[in-house]
């Protein structure tokens, strides 16, 4: 199901609209009703969850937040677990979390998916962050175009 049907479900049910080439399109929508959605009704791949994901980080700026927080926050549990220091773990979730959730609340206007598929956020997050330091991620948005 690789054909973008769950990201146009998804981005519907999200208040926003995708075209069937599976361009997205803006809508109005308040950051807070956006944020009380509930878990996917079944678990997805990472193939479906990643053309949503995409769509949810098109602000140059929101990856550049993300991946960021995604190196910061990785160095510093990585560095909490090296040295056994919960607190430098904790304190890199933190800084991992943080610049992701502010840019969705403050650039896209739209929720992160930390709660609702945590394991594929996680996931999106480091292969973002792969593509971006790869110089990759253009190739990416052209594929869902």
């Amino acid at each position: 199901a690789g054909d973008g049907t769950f990201a146009r479900e998804h981005a519907a049910s999200a208040g926003k609209s995708t075209s069937r080439s599976g361009a997205a399109t803006r809508t109005a929508l308040p950051f807070r009703g956006d944020a009380a959605r509930a878990p996917y009704a079944r678990r997805v791949s990472f193939g479906e969850f990643w053309p949503h994901y995409l769509w949810a980080h098109s602000d140059p700026r929101t990856r550049a937040l993300h991946v960021c927080g995604t190196l910061c926050g990785t160095a510093l549990v990585l560095a909490g677990i090296a040295s056994r220091k919960p607190w430098l773990a904790a304190a890199g979730l933190a800084a991992g979390l943080m610049p992701a959730w502010l840019s969705h609340a403050l650039i896209e206007r739209n929720a992160p998916e930390t709660f609702r598929a945590p394991i594929a956020s996680v996931c999106a997050d480091f292969a973002m962050t792969w593509h971006v330091l790869r110089g990759t991620i253009d190739e990416q948005y052209a594929a869902l175009r």
